[in-house]
């Protein structure tokens, strides 16, 4: 025996090692397990709940929508319709009125009229009449009205009673003629024409009445009192002119809701806005301010309806001044007087 031999005889051979088996071709797809099926109530009820959450969220968008328009101040209020009812609130349309100006041939100014509709649903309303030579602080309408036409002759009217008209129409002989031809194209002066015929058309559907300027040169007090009957809900001449106010009834009794307008408006301010209260057990009158700065206005106002002043920052800012009127104006006013501060007179 070799030494090989010897050496392999006493030396044990490794144990085979185990081989991997490996697929040469593994499948290309394996068999899903099935999904086990969803129950009915899961099946049906998920998507039905979708809906019903769909149509809820909707629903809550425009009660939302709602509430918002319906609120003032973060309050929900409810529209009050019946102008009688307590928390009855509009605001109001100014006074519609047209400067009426007529010249001659030559081009001078013959003849000066406001007309102002008192009601613009029931008609009625005011002619005032103004002589060419009345008095303006520059001089006279003829001189406003050579000077700088329409806009000068405007511009001196407005000086004259410190409100704002609503249009101008210029009546020339030409235009004037055209008040009674057949019915022709429409132009520039037929517009006019038609303008200045509504106006009349509308004064003349109720109480009219013609009032002369009685002099050149009338008494302040006379202008002021004529302004306040012509002009119920009077224009500003100048932008923030005249204070705003919301007028509210607290007593009940509307018969005198005209007279505190007169005096409001003879004393210059513009009420913008006309009401009730949300009842009608106010016992003292007062004006209320939301700005401090118009302290001083809101007492000169409650002055004029004697009443007191009250500041409240969380008022409507649908005005700068809010009136309230209570028992005591209704007791001091109970026989409402159809004459004004500086009653004009009419012809």
């Amino acid at each position: 025996m070799s030494v090989e031999e010897a050496r392999e005889g006493s030396t044990p051979p490794p144990p085979p090692r185990p081989r991997l088996e490996v697929p040469t071709h593994p499948p290309r797809f394996r068999q899903r397990v099935p999904t086990p099926p969803l129950p009915p109530l899961w099946r049906w009820g998920f998507p039905l709940l979708l809906l019903a959450a769909a149509v809820w969220s909707a629903f809550l968008v425009l009660e939302g929508f709602d509430r918002v328009l319906d609120s003032e101040e973060g309050e929900v209020v409810e529209v009050v319709t019946d102008p009688t009812a307590p928390g009855f609130e509009a605001f109001v349309e100014q006074t519609w009125s047209l400067l009426a100006a007529s010249e001659d041939d030559g081009g001078g100014l013959t003849g000066v009229a406001v007309l102002a509709v008192a009601d613009r649903q029931n008609g009625g309303g005011t002619v005032l009449v103004l002589p060419p030579e009345s008095r303006t602080g520059g001089g006279s309408l003829v001189d406003a009205y050579a000077a700088g036409g329409e806009a000068g002759l405007r511009a001196a009217v407005v000086g004259l009673l410190d409100v704002e008209v609503g249009g101008t129409a210029l009546l020339t002989p030409a235009r004037l003629t055209s008040l009674v031809e057949p019915a022709g194209p429409i132009d520039v002066a037929s517009e006019i024409a038609i303008e200045v015929v509504d106006v009349v058309r509308a004064i003349s559907g109720g109480d009219l009445r013609v009032v002369a300027w009685p002099s050149l040169d009338p008494a302040p007090d006379w202008v002021a009192g004529t302004v306040v009957e012509t002009f119920p809900f009077p224009i500003p001449a100048a932008p923030g002119a005249r204070i705003t106010v919301r007028l509210l009834n607290g007593h009940g009794d509307f018969t005198l809701d005209e007279l505190a307008r007169q005096l409001l408006v003879a004393a210059g301010a513009e009420v913008s806005v006309v009401g009730n209260h949300e009842d009608f057990d106010v016992i003292g009158t007062r004006v209320l301010y939301r700005d401090p700065a118009r302290e001083a206005e809101a007492a000169r106002l409650a002055v004029v309806v004697g009443g007191g002043t009250l500041h409240d920052p969380l008022l409507s800012p649908a005005a700068d001044l809010t009136v309230v009127l209570g028992a005591d104006f209704a007791a001091e006013h109970d026989e409402v007087s159809t004459a004004l501060p500086g009653d004009a007179g009419s012809g």
